[in-house]
């Protein structure tokens, strides 16, 4: 069956990764839930061989779908995503991080002091205070200045390569 597939297929990249020392992230989409229905380690497509072979299993989710006794409330004002460590073979620390996709640069940020006090969490330095302190004390200042204060404004990409020599005829 393609359940069996699977299941072997799991069984060749836990020994790969086991004999070569390496850490491989492997995409499994969940199962059909109900809309807005909180997922977990269950919702993984397949077999529970996938999230038991797993060394960290992470989740990405809407705010809305989040446990009811979460802190994470979907807002009009900031679109967000929530990645959830559910399963961390290493030292068990489980947690959930709000971030937005950043399209300018093509990556996922954390977000900031204040969108975090718009989606009703608490800053940074209020919420981990113990962590903090293991940070450096700028790292994490409350962004007051007007929203589209961008870090790349005075960044000037890289000039392109100069072009290839012409060829001898």
């Amino acid at each position: 069956t393609k359940f069996d597939a699977q299941d072997y297929a799991l069984d060749l990249f836990r020994k790969f990764s086991t004999k070569h020392n390496v850490h491989l992230t492997l995409v499994v989409h969940p199962r059909k839930e109900m809309d807005k229905a909180a997922l977990g380690i269950s919702s993984v497509f397949g077999t529970a061989k996938a999230t038991q072979e797993a060394d960290n299993v992470v989740i990405l989710q809407r705010p809305e779908a989040m446990e009811k006794n979460s802190n994470f409330r979907q807002s009009d004002e900031v679109d967000y995503r929530v990645l959830e460590v559910k399963k961390n073979r290493f030292d068990g620390e489980l947690g959930a991080v709000p971030y937005k996709f950043e399209r300018d640069i093509v990556t996922m940020v954390e977000l900031n002091d204040l969108e975090r006090m718009k989606i009703g969490l608490l800053p940074v330095a209020e919420e981990f205070p113990d962590a903090m302190r293991e940070v450096a004390p700028d790292a994490w200042m409350l962004q007051t200045a007007d929203e589209d204060n961008d870090l790349f404004d005075e960044w000037d990409p890289p000039p392109p390569p100069p072009p290839p020599p012409p060829s001898p005829n």
